[in-house]
This record gives C-alpha cells, sequence and structure tokens, in this order.
C-alpha cells in the first residue's frame, strides 16, 4: 500500500499545469524484474502509454489520448495484481532520456486504448 501511495504522489506531481514526469514501477520476484511504465508523450496527462517490460521484451497495454487519468488508473490496477501474484514493487521517477523507444514490432496488444488480452499472470 505505501508504494501505491508513492506511485500516486509521483503520478500528482504531472498535472496540467506541471509538465507530465514518467514514472516507472519496479516489481520484482524470486531473481525476476518487471517494469511498469506510465510515459507520456509530450508535457501533459495525455497522451499516454502503459508499458511493460519483462525478459522477452516491451508491451504497450493501454494507451489514452484525451481521457486524463486512464493510464495512470491502468498501471496502478497492474501493479495490484502483480503484488496478488506475489511481486514487490517500489515506484520511481524517470527522465525522458532513460525511457528507451519503443520499436512498432514490440509493441502489442492494444485495441484502441483498451486493453484486449490482459495476461493472467507474471
Amino acid at each position: 500500500m505505501k508504494s501505491l501511495v508513492t506511485f500516486g504522489a509521483l503520478l500528482a506531481l504531472s498535472a496540467p499545469t506541471l509538465a507530465a514526469t514518467d514514472t516507472r514501477m519496479v516489481c520484482q520476484h524470486e531473481g525476476s524484474v518487471r517494469l511498469i511504465e506510465v510515459i507520456y508523450s509530450g508535457d501533459y496527462d495525455v497522451p499516454c502509454d502503459v508499458r511493460y517490460t519483462k525478459d522477452d521484451g516491451v508491451q504497450v497495454l493501454w494507451s489514452a489520448a484525451f481521457e486524463v487519468g486512464y493510464c495512470e488508473a491502468q498501471a496502478a490496477a497492474f501493479v495490484e495484481k502483480q503484488r496478488a501474484w506475489g511481486w514487490s514493487c517500489d515506484a520511481e521517477a524517470i527522465d525522458d532520456a532513460e525511457t528507451p523507444a519503443v520499436e512498432e514490432a514490440q509493441v502489442s496488444n492494444t485495441d484502441n486504448g483498451l486493453m484486449a488480452d490482459l495476461p493472467e499472470s507474471n
């Protein structure tokens, strides 16, 4: 719960009057690491993507072009699923320079901003 509050506090910094700050949850379990990131395309809360990184690549799970708060809510819910599966997750802020560009070939599982197939397990 403490990490979720921290994650929420980091997301609160991305109010429309301030530049949106990309956020990252680092989840660990038995030596494996997963990243759940909210990435903003500009200086505001939308457009945004929720990216999920694991050993086999990066997926964009959700995207929003107009609905402020959508990416943040989806990311927070997915973090809670990770925790339910036994993962330990902690929040951190990231710079645009740290965010790798995701090529189209790596992006999957999006359906006009809605998750078509939510992963059932880690």
